[in-house]
């Protein structure tokens, strides 16, 4: 935003969408990068790619929108839902738990600095940084395929529901104090909390579709994805 507007004075509200828009250009750079690998090139899936980044304005990321909606409905109309190999599953979940990875070092930095007031930026960028990529992980999660098999479901279920509540984690205000204060509490240690719940609960998924894999087809999930409300 403008210099002058009031929302550049924001820190949450950039943060959240940088971190998001950072998380899903780097999800679909590795759908279509594995759709080139199996000789599948497509242009609105290339052009989506080249659009979304953390840098991406709001211009970018319509028509990243625009590009992904109409390769969305190609696959539709050829009654094709993209179908991921074990290989391209693990690659997935791998990537997401980086995010899980970078999101605990940024908390890490930001909580082990508590300065003379609760109330700073850098916990704040860091939580909802953290927030942007859990939506994206949730909802990528949500949608990919994944194997039929008891365990894999069961683990799969319990990553979504982690990474929701990392998702979810929206303190009124973003406090940066003692993580055992009294008064003014960490939310940077709570997120950090949430986020390695989620990062345990993906390698979890990880490996349990792994084993599934090997005797076991991979199917794609029927559950559509689902906005965090």
């Amino acid at each position: 935003a403008p210099s002058w507007t009031p929302m550049a004075r924001l820190t949450g509200k950039p943060a959240y969408q940088s971190a998001m828009a950072g998380a899903v250009g780097e999800f679909v750079a590795l759908v279509r990068a594995q759709s080139a690998a199996s000789g599948e090139m497509d242009a609105d899936l290339s052009a989506a790619a080249r659009l979304v980044n953390v840098n991406s304005t709001g211009i970018q990321l319509r028509a990243a929108r625009d590009a992904l909606v109409n390769y969305d409905r190609r696959m539709r109309r050829r009654s094709a839902a993209p179908v991921s190999t074990p290989a391209q599953l693990s690659e997935q979940l791998a990537l997401i738990d980086s995010w899980a990875v970078k999101s605990q070092t940024e908390i890490a930095a930001s909580s082990a600095v508590i300065g003379g007031s609760p109330i700073d930026d850098e916990a704040t960028r860091a939580v909802y940084s953290a927030k942007g990529r859990a939506m994206a992980a949730y909802v990528f999660i949500d949608a990919m395929s994944w194997p039929e098999n008891a365990k894999a479901a069961e683990a799969r279920s319990a990553a979504l529901e982690a990474w929701r509540a990392a998702a979810q984690f929206h303190p009124l205000v973003v406090f940066n104090g003692s993580p055992d204060g009294s008064i003014f509490g960490n939310h940077a240690a709570s997120m950090g909390f949430l986020i390695g719940q989620a990062q345990k609960a993906t390698e979890n998924f990880l490996a349990a579709a792994g084993a599934a894999a090997k005797p076991a087809s991979i199917v794609a999930s029927a559950a559509p994805a689902t906005a965090v409300k």
